[in-house]
């Protein structure tokens, strides 16, 4: 197809040589833009290299003594209502110094978006906010009153720059705060979304954990069945150099053994990582139980 397109292009300059009216210029031109686009419409739409920037779900985001991690999004397009459950922790915050929340949006970074939150069992917070209709990427900084003064992320104003190019005119000066980041190509969208009760919160946040902990558990059991299978597979080839030996010479059965040898390590190595894995599996469902058991009391 690009060949032909380019036979194409080389008989439209020669027939420019012969012809100048504007108006075959226009014609021409305007049939090469058509071809183009024919032929490369489909990477033009493509959605597969968008890149979706996001902040991990469940993944800790640390500044100083502040540790935070988002463990659910949500946003209602009927209501363009976002909900976030936020899980931080500051060993730091001997003052009980409470968090404050500062929402900005992409296209208008300059702006604070209105945010309201409530406080689920000390570390866990639901923030919820009206946002603008065609929001692109929300930036929710986290911290305290004496630094969420003018909070800005450079890379949230990468488009923002000043009259002479230079520093982005709303750049940020703050410390010991952490930024949690939300695509609209990467939020779950719930048309039936809207403000709950606390305990309802509670709730949901405890299920919320524990289908992180269970999907670790799965890691966890797939890399056991990993390590029993590599045994397994050392074993029987331990068995057949075992077998071999009676045929070698000694040189040969020397290096049978070293090899062995080495097969027997390997088992060792799958040997220590099923019982560390076990042991962590087992400390999860524990702390399932828990979890559950909090739940039931709650």
């Amino acid at each position: 197809m690009l060949e032909k397109l380019e036979l194409y292009i080389d008989n439209l300059r020669q027939y420019f040589k012969e012809n100048t009216s504007a108006l075959y210029y226009f014609i021409s031109g305007f049939a090469v833009l058509g071809m183009m686009f024919f032929i490369f419409s489909n990477t033009l739409y493509s959605n597969n290299n968008k890149e979706i920037r996001s902040t991990t779900i469940n993944e800790i985001q640390k500044n100083n003594t502040l540790n935070a991690k988002i463990i659910s999004r949500k946003y209602n397009p009927l209501t363009q209502m976002v909900e976030f459950i936020i899980d931080a922790d500051d060993i730091g915050n001997i003052d009980n110094k409470e968090l404050k929340f500062e929402l900005r949006e992409q296209q208008n970074p300059s702006q604070i978006i209105e945010t309201r939150y409530q406080n689920i069992d000390n570390n866990y917070y639901v923030i919820f906010a009206k946002v603008p209709k065609n929001w692109k990427v929300l930036s929710l900084s986290m911290g305290y009153q004496n630094d969420l003064l003018n909070a800005i992320d450079d890379e949230v104003l990468e488009n923002k720059k000043d009259e002479n190019n230079n520093k982005s005119t709303y750049k940020s000066s703050l410390l010991s705060v952490v930024r949690i980041y939300s695509d609209r190509e990467d939020i779950k969208e719930d048309s039936f979304l809207k403000e709950k009760t606390s305990a309802k919160y509670f709730e949901e946040i405890i299920d919320i954990e524990v289908s992180f902990l269970s999907e670790n558990i799965k890691e966890f059991n797939s890399t056991l069945d990993k390590e029993y299978k590599k045994i397994s597979d050392a074993k029987s080839k331990i068995s057949e150099l075992e077998s071999d030996k009676k045929y070698q010479t000694e040189s040969e059965q020397n290096q049978t053994d070293s090899n062995i040898n080495k097969l027997n390590s390997l088992i060792n190595s799958s040997n220590s990582t099923i019982e560390n894995t076990t042991k962590s599996i087992k400390e999860l469902e524990e702390k399932i139980e828990k979890l559950r058991e909090k739940k039931e009391d709650f």
